[in-house]
């Protein structure tokens, strides 16, 4: 299995956007292709006795390479404006890609 090197931000612009760069942990390579599938994301317990909130990717912008756009779809009762989220990013086998994994977190404010 192999590592990916994952980092996120969150998109002032948008509501519910999240941008994720996407790259090999061991040769730097940008990973391409990857769709809604390849992309799980949580907002962390924000407060105590919370547990995590899965926010489903509703769809996937990619532009330039390996630098993707995350559309969330609402999370619903108990979804927070200003949060952690937690961003698991797992490979695509049609791309090649099936066995990288990684994960990263992105703070949201505001």
């Amino acid at each position: 299995m192999a590592g990916l090197n994952v980092s996120a931000a969150i998109a002032r612009t948008a509501t519910n956007v999240v941008v994720v760069s996407v790259s090999g942990a061991n040769d730097g390579v940008p990973r391409t292709g990857l769709g809604p599938e390849s992309f799980v994301v949580h907002q962390v317990a924000d407060a105590p006795g919370s547990g995590p909130l899965h926010l489903p990717v509703s769809q996937v912008i990619e532009g330039p390479s390996g630098v993707y756009s995350l559309s969330l779809a609402p999370g619903g009762e108990g979804a927070s404006a200003a949060a952690v989220l937690s961003i698991v990013v797992s490979g695509s086998t049609e791309t090649g890609w099936g066995d990288d994994r990684g994960q990263t977190l992105a703070t949201a404010t505001g």
